[in-house]
């Protein structure tokens, strides 16, 4: 009984310790790196010093200006951190991921860049939607149920790579604009679709 209870509080302990500044793992719906949802932004300035914490405007779709933190600015793992509340920055909506060279990662290696064909997978192989390429809302996937329970509280935003041989105009009108295109469209095995964003929204 005594060693169950040593073990416990072992584990216990282990679990209370801090995450380092420089770990790079997404637990989906629970941290980035250090950043919780509680995480404030004085307390960011703590963990990864005050010049490397920037409150500003962050561009958005159809050249909107959104308020938001950024952490490690004009580096490879630069977060955007939109808040609940801009004036008080002591809990966060969501974070926002898009360095290509980001080394920003889940446990099954889900990352910028991860292909489309991956996610799928992790859908249990079911196809899934996303918003046609080349528009402001472009390359939005609608996650699938398996995805979402795989991955909680985590979107994605995909892009592609130049299709070789290039697309006819009657293919691309298949995969762009405003319109629902589905990851089984033959046209994608051309394009490569890949994880180009990733949203978090932690719990």
């Amino acid at each position: 009984m005594r060693t169950l209870l040593t073990l416990l509080l072992l584990s216990a302990a282990a679990h209370a310790q801090p995450v380092a500044k420089d770990d790079r793992v997404i637990v989906p719906s629970r941290r980035v790196g250090p950043i919780t949802v509680s995480t404030s932004e004085a307390q960011m300035k703590a963990i990864f010093g005050a010049k490397q914490v920037k409150f500003g405007n962050i561009d958005g779709a159809e050249g909107q200006q959104v308020p938001g933190t950024r952490v490690l600015p004009g580096t490879a793992d630069e977060l955007q951190i939109f808040w609940t509340d801009n004036k008080s920055r002591k809990r966060i909506e969501s974070i926002a991921i898009s360095n290509p060279k980001s080394h920003w990662h889940t446990a099954d290696g889900i990352r910028i860049g991860t292909p489309l064909t991956r996610l799928v997978e992790l859908n249990g192989g079911k196809k899934m939607d996303f918003s046609g390429f080349d528009w402001d809302y472009g390359g939005n996937l609608m996650t699938g149920p398996a995805l979402k329970k795989a991955l909680p509280g985590m979107s994605f935003t995909l892009s592609h790579v130049d299709a070789q041989p290039p697309l006819t105009d009657k293919e691309s009108a298949q995969v762009s604009g405003d319109q629902k295109v589905w990851s089984d469209n033959p046209i994608l095995a051309r394009l490569k679709p890949f994880v180009a964003q990733i949203f978090v929204n932690l719990k």
